[in-house]
C-alpha cells in the first residue's frame, strides 16, 4: 500500500470517530415542586377599653362623649386600639377624615368641632397628658394645631401594627382622640348634634 493511499484510510477513520462522538446525547431532567399559600391579615378593633370586635360596617363601636354637651374650647378624650388577629401579618392602619350627619336647622355642628390624636403605648392613659409629653407620636394636628373632623391624618405619618405571634394576636396599636369644640364656634352651633364616623383602612405590608 502507498503511503498516500494509507494517508487516505487514516483520514477515513479519523472522521468516522469523529462523527460518532458527535451524534452520541444523554438526556436528564431535573424537576422542583412548590406549595404555595397566601399570608392572612385580618384586625380588630377596641374603643373606650372595650372587647375587641370587627367593626368593619358602619357605625361601628361608639366613642365616648360628655354627658351635657361640649363647650367651647372644652375637650373629650377616647382611645381607639387596633390589633392583627391570631396568623395575620405585619400591617399598617391610615386614619380617614370623619363623615357626619347633622341635625337641621341652625349651623351644622360638625363645622365647629376640632380634634387631635396621637398614637401612645397601648397601656398609656388617654388624657390631656398624652398630648404635652416631650415628643408625642402625631397622627392628626400637632402641639399647636388642630383639624376639622372631615381632615385625615397627617401627612406622611404611618402608623404600624405588629403581627401575631402565631395563635396570639398582635400587640395593639393604640390612638388616642381629642375632640373639642372650637374656642370661636358661633353661637349657632348651641344646641345642636351631629353624629362623625371615622374609617381605620388597614393594609398588610
Amino acid at each position: 500500500m502507498s503511503v498516500r493511499v494509507r494517508a487516505a484510510i487514516a483520514g477515513g477513520l479519523a472522521l468516522g470517530l469523529g462523527a460518532g462522538f458527535t451524534l452520541a446525547a444523554w438526556n436528564d431532567a431535573e424537576i422542583a415542586k412548590a406549595t404555595f399559600t397566601a399570608s392572612r391579615f385580618d384586625t380588630q378593633s377596641s374603643v373606650n377599653g372595650g372587647a375587641y370586635a370587627d367593626n368593619t360596617t358602619a357605625p361601628g363601636m361608639a366613642l365616648t362623649l360628655p354627658v351635657g354637651g361640649y363647650v367651647p374650647n372644652g375637650a373629650t378624650y377616647t382611645m381607639v386600639r387596633i390589633r392583627t388577629v391570631a396568623q395575620s401579618v405585619v400591617g399598617t392602619a391610615t386614619l380617614g377624615g370623619a363623615t357626619f350627619s347633622n341635625n337641621a336647622g341652625g349651623i351644622a355642628l360638625s363645622s365647629a368641632m376640632l380634634y387631635r390624636v396621637v398614637r401612645v403605648d397601648t397601656a398609656a392613659t388617654c388624657d390631656a397628658n398624652a398630648f404635652t409629653t416631650a415628643s408625642p407620636n402625631w397622627v392628626v394636628g400637632g402641639a399647636s394645631t388642630a383639624a376639622l373632623l372631615s381632615s385625615g391624618q397627617n401627612s406622611g405619618v404611618v402608623n404600624p401594627l405588629a403581627a401575631a405571634a402565631g395563635s396570639t394576636p398582635g400587640t395593639p396599636t393604640a390612638f388616642c382622640f381629642q375632640v373639642y369644640l372650637a374656642p370661636d364656634a358661633p353661637s349657632g352651633t348651641q344646641s345642636q348634634n351631629a353624629t362623625a364616623t371615622w374609617t381605620f383602612t388597614t393594609r398588610s405590608t
